[in-house]
């Protein structure tokens, strides 16, 4: 059993495990009292994080635009299978992304298949910040309500965390695919002095703009899977290969 402070050292092929002073059953034996103190424990840190906040400091709907507008133009096949409109609703302002026309604007009224309902001061963080990925930068805080018409749309979320060239190219490149459309990018790519097939075996990442070199290595710095330069296997999963060459 291990709990939060047990300190495990593997050495010569033995493990020498240590627990924190206390009750080391608590966690488990006393989960309500447990998470309570833990509550209190970070209460002030995260009081003195919170305060850091920033806030709104002007219109979100325009800002917003400026940043997606050219991304959502990057993407059309993305675009066609979120197939609806979504509102995003914070404080007193509602902006509506049409993903058709590709637009991010004030909404009128128009029919939506999603809503999100955000923070100011957490939308007004993630803009500031430039956040590329929301998934992680908002949406793991769970401080947000949302809802949908119709069953869950993965190419709504892969837009919310592609919001960067590189991430929404990457993404419009998957929606092609699960779509049934051709692709037209090389099989394979130069990296370095080496010939590699042009997709990462992971989550298909374009390594022509998220490869590289480390090493002995070829890193996916999309989600830092790594594969060995002598022979193509995955050292992060056990069941991935890339085709890799050395370019003669």
């Amino acid at each position: 059993m291990n709990v939060p402070g047990t300190t495990i050292v593997a050495r010569a092929g033995e493990l020498q495990v240590s627990h924190p002073q206390g009750d080391t059953a608590a966690p488990f034996s006393k989960k309500r009292e447990y998470l309570r103190q833990y509550q209190a424990d970070w209460a002030e840190w995260l009081a003195s994080y919170k305060s850091t906040w920033p806030m709104k400091s002007g219109a979100f709907q325009p800002r917003l635009a400026a940043w997606w507008q050219p991304l959502l133009l990057r993407a059309p096949s993305l675009r066609s299978g979120v197939g609806g409109n979504c509102l995003i609703v914070a404080g007193d302002e509602q902006i509506v992304v049409d993903f058709a026309r590709a637009e991010v604007r004030p909404f009128a009224g128009e029919v939506v298949r999603y809503r999100f309902e955000l923070p100011e001061r957490i939308l007004e963080t993630v803009l500031v910040d430039h956040a590329v990925d929301w998934s992680n930068s908002l949406f793991l805080s769970c401080r947000f309500r949302a809802w949908r018409e119709g069953p869950f749309n993965e190419y709504l979320y892969n837009f919310l965390k592609s919001l960067s060239v590189e991430r929404i190219d990457r993404a419009e490149a998957e929606a092609r695919r699960r779509l049934g459309e051709s692709e037209t990018p090389s099989d394979e790519i130069a990296l370095g002095q080496f010939t590699v097939e042009r997709y990462c075996p992971h989550r298909k990442a374009d390594l022509s703009v998220f490869g590289k070199i480390e090493g002995d290595e070829v890193v996916c710095t999309l989600h830092g899977w790594r594969f060995r330069t002598s022979d193509g296997r995955c050292v992060t999963a056990d069941d991935r290969r890339l085709q890799i060459r050395r370019t003669t």
